[in-house]
């Protein structure tokens, strides 16, 4: 009877162009059973992924020292297409049915996971009825009665660096963005205070390690984010970058009115829960969260940063883009956006209030600038 040996020689990291570097292949164990029956039992991990929620699990063998890897067939199992993410994996090969009377020494497998089905979008969103409110602006401008006379929804929570990597995934595979050195930018249709053009939707780049925060960056044949970030909102994202992740999922950034009625609602807070603020409720500078002077995850403060209509973060972490824009004199107009953030100093207060607001270049691109995403509903 011929005896099958086989050798593992190394720890397979996913190598598919659909990829997020947080996936891995790991504890990978390759046993053949001695009672004869020429059965391989193979046993393996795959690490939780931020974007891919399901693989396409290949196993290969080599038998020239890992020059050249061809694909084993007889295989059952945790193989083929439609396998998730978990540990104790289990796959058995019927080696004697695929090499009968062959003897092999010092082979090498290898497991190979290609990302196969985004997690899906599931955005989490609260519902704001109409209403009559007084919308009050930082700045002194612009304040006065505003009723809003119709229903929209908002998302519960910024938009996360995983969730904008699976839009930058999806939109590059539809030819919708392109890579243009450290930077990803597609085409923005033009309206009365933009021009039509390409623009910088994202600023590719290694994480930030003294403010705690996640980056999205670029392999060379998908995106990938900073391990850990995954659940933080994005940042280094444009007004175009943002408007263009709403677009392609059929919704919109919302407006200044929309944002200030879903944050505060006609309570007249300063904060979304009230008139005082403490590292309970939000993240900003030196509020003693573990990610300080950092983001955090969304809703890690739950419902302590909860708004009257249970839209969550709207101070603190990171500011956010409005689609209210407007003249200026400048080659090109501005576009509103709220300013407490995580770096805002929570010694004064009035930095983090809900009406602290100002326009920016819509160009603009900072560590400290997010979004989140909403839809008018039709009754």
């Amino acid at each position: 009877m011929n005896r099958f040996t086989l050798f593992i020689l190394s720890v397979l990291v996913l190598f598919s162009s659909l990829l997020s570097q947080e996936a891995q292949v790991t504890n990978v164990v390759v046993a053949q059973r001695t009672d004869g029956s020429k059965l391989v039992d193979i046993t393996y991990d795959i690490t939780e992924d931020a974007v891919f929620c399901f693989y396409s699990i290949e196993v290969q063998m080599s038998l020239d020292n890992s020059e050249n890897f061809t694909p084993i067939s007889q295989l059952s199992g945790d193989v083929g297409l439609g396998i998730e993410w978990g540990n104790d994996k289990y796959i058995l090969w019927n080696l004697g049915e695929e090499f009968p009377n062959i003897f092999f020494n010092d082979a090498v497998i290898r497991i190979i996971a290609e990302g196969q089905i985004f997690c899906a979008v599931t955005f989490d969103f609260v519902t704001l009825p109409e209403g009559e409110f007084t919308y009050l602006n930082g700045n002194g401008d612009d304040n006065g009665v505003i009723f809003i006379n119709y229903t929209f929804k908002i998302m519960k929570y910024e938009v996360t660096n995983a969730e904008y990597t699976e839009y930058l995934i999806a939109a590059y595979d539809d030819g919708l963005v392109q890579i243009a050195g450290n930077s990803v930018t597609g085409h923005y249709p033009g309206d009365e205070y933009i021009a039509e053009g390409d623009y910088t939707y994202y600023a590719l780049g290694e994480p930030n390690d003294a403010y705690n925060l996640g980056r999205i960056s670029w392999n060379g044949t998908t995106f990938i984010v900073t391990p850990g970030y995954g659940d933080h909102p994005v940042t280094y994202v444009s007004w175009f970058g943002a408007w263009a992740m709403g677009d392609y999922y059929g919704l919109r950034l919302p407006n200044k009115y929309e944002w200030q009625w879903a944050a505060i609602g006609n309570t007249g807070f300063y904060f979304p829960w009230g008139y005082n603020i403490s590292g309970e409720n939000a993240n900003y500078r030196d509020s003693g969260d573990p990610w300080d002077n950092g983001t955090t995850p969304v809703n890690y403060f739950g419902v302590n940063g909860e708004g009257p209509f249970g839209v969550r973060d709207m101070t603190g972490n990171v500011g956010e883009w409005n689609s209210t824009c407007a003249d200026n004199s400048d080659s090109i107009n501005k576009c509103y956006h709220s300013l407490g953030n995580y770096s805002s100093n929570g010694e004064n207060p009035f930095n983090l209030y809900i009406f602290r607001n100002s326009y920016y270049y819509p160009t603009d691109i900072q560590d400290d600038k997010g979004f989140r995403l909403a839809k008018t509903i039709i009754n």
